[in-house]
């Protein structure tokens, strides 16, 4: 099996691991594009590396072509695959894609799940047709979301499932034994966008639950959800659900509660978080920050009891 590699980031450099450290495999290819982590690395541990900024240029179909490639496997190389570079390899292009398809489509997978309260994520290995994350589906891994993992813990625990299944998908190939099932992209699943500055702004008015689903999906600096104190936008870094608290069923009404700093939260071992009220009641706020380059802070360090946020 002769397989080009297009990859970035750790994923692609996990991929490739598992990729040279197999017998079965008769050749493999890197593909780059500007990326200097995965380019460093793959350069300083295999010589068959090309650098490539545009896949479907003339002159890297025209390698593909020549190489003889069975099979294009795509790890986080963000380029749309055109039909004359996919017709080329004998068993077309592979996709791994960070969700449970037909769900989740498009972009950051992770995050729009989170947000959404999901309990389960995974990885999807898919056949790349003319659509967007709707070609055929060769394998999929599910694993469970905790309550209070960040973006960074699921992540993490994703990491090991990209080269596995991989390994399935090109074993499956190699034996011809592969069971596909077809997407239906009109009538099944979703598609999500790329999150957006304002997809991460915090409305104090929705639940506890939300508001804490939205602050750890968005815990990575760029990402961070954030609110506004007095005039200047804040960055809420942590978070910690409070469900049972005496603020529930305050006098003065949903309608002042929310986005409100109500008071310490008693419940924090180092009394160091900020009750905030919430359409259901608070949420605890851990950390926060005024400042993108700078490390978060304690919510102690930054909010008062009486402050609003909004």
């Amino acid at each position: 099996m002769k397989v080009i590699l297009l990859a970035s980031r750790d994923l692609g450099i996990l991929t490739l691991k598992e990729l040279l450290g197999r017998n079965d495999i008769v050749e493999v290819v890197a593909v780059v594009p500007g990326d200097e982590e995965f380019l460093k690395f793959a350069t300083s541990v295999y010589q068959n590396v090309l650098k490539v900024d545009d896949v479907n240029s003339d002159s890297f179909i025209s390698s593909v072509r020549e190489l003889q490639a069975d099979v294009l496997i795509n790890v986080i190389f963000l380029q749309k695959y055109r039909e004359k570079l996919l017709s080329v390899p004998k068993f077309g292009a592979l996709n791994v894609h960070p969700s449970l398809l037909p769900f989740y489509r498009g972009r950051d997978c992770i995050r729009w799940a989170m947000i959404n309260g999901e309990k389960m994520t995974g990885v999807t290995i898919h056949q790349m047709d003319a659509g967007l994350d709707t070609g055929e589906i060769l394998a999929q891994e599910s694993f469970p979301i905790e309550s209070d993992d960040t973006y960074f813990d699921v992540r993490e625990r994703m990491k090991p499932y990209y080269p596995k299944i991989v390994m399935r998908a090109i074993r499956a190939l190699d034996d011809e034994i592969e069971k596909r099932t077809k997407q239906n992209p009109v009538y099944e699943g979703n598609y999500f966008p790329h999150i957006t500055p304002e997809d991460t702004r915090i409305d104090w008015n929705e639940r506890s639950v939300d508001i804490h689903n939205l602050i750890r999906a968005c815990f990575e600096p760029g990402f961070y959800a954030h609110t506004i104190l007095n005039g200047k936008k804040l960055y809420v870094t942590g978070s910690k659900l409070r469900p049972s608290n005496e603020y529930r069923e305050l006098k003065f009404g949903r309608a002042l509660r929310c986005g409100r700093v109500l008071d310490y939260d008693k419940q924090d071992p180092i009394k160091s978080s900020l009750l905030v009220g919430t359409a259901d009641g608070v949420i605890s706020v851990a950390n926060c920050t005024f400042d993108l380059k700078g490390q978060p802070q304690k919510a102690r360090e930054i909010l008062r009891r009486g402050d609003k946020l909004g």
